[in-house]
């Protein structure tokens, strides 16, 4: 992986994925369906994205209605629902956030629009997301053959990246304030009060 500098690729069209997916076991209830300023997080996060700049928002999750992206091959954390939006999208990359990252802003978004060069995956240096990542058929074979190895560890985020020779930008001054998961009661309340 390289550090990349900024570019800027303004007229790139992409489509934003929020991971709604998965169980919430450590929050206790659907992390999804929490309310932040009002509405459900799922809905705040796909309005980022659209601040960001995105043609379409995907949500992956199954239910609720709407523009929803459901797992192919289920069982696969967040690499299922990548499995899945790649395969609905006709945008040139995808950028990809967690549900629990309230505090994830437009801007944070927007820098890895800026340093996408076409072929590599853009990642914040020490973060798995926000990912944006190519949409084009070497990434959807690279996830093919991920989704269905037996072996686990093909699952995680940065093995894919790895093997895309993605590109790492340095992360804002905020990163830890910003990409702050809310996976816990507590860690949700400490995004609340910071928000505050």
């Amino acid at each position: 992986m390289t550090q990349s500098t900024l570019v800027n690729h303004s007229d790139t069209v992409w489509d934003g994925v929020v991971l709604a997916g998965g169980r919430s076991s450590r929050m206790g209830q659907d992390k999804a369906h929490l309310s932040w300023h009002g509405q459900p997080l799922f809905l705040h996060m796909a309005a980022v994205l659209k601040e960001a700049g995105a043609a379409r928002t995907m949500i992956n999750r199954i239910g609720d209605g709407g523009d929803w992206v459901r797992d192919v091959i289920p069982g696969r954390g967040p690499l299922s629902g990548i499995h899945a939006a790649l395969a609905e999208s006709k945008a040139q990359a995808l950028v990809i956030v967690p549900v629990d990252m309230p505090l994830l802003q437009p801007e944070h978004i927007q820098t890895l629009v800026k340093n996408f060069e076409g072929d590599y995956p853009v990642e914040f240096t020490g973060y798995s997301l926000p990912l944006l990542l190519p949409v084009n058929d070497h990434v959807r074979a690279v996830v093919e053959t991920a989704i269905a190895s037996e072996d686990h560890r093909d699952y995680a985020l940065w093995r894919l990246v790895e093997k895309l020779d993605g590109l790492r930008v340095k992360e804002p001054e905020d990163h830890e304030r910003a990409f702050a998961n809310a996976n816990t009661p507590a860690e949700w309340q400490a995004c609340q009060l910071e928000e505050a």
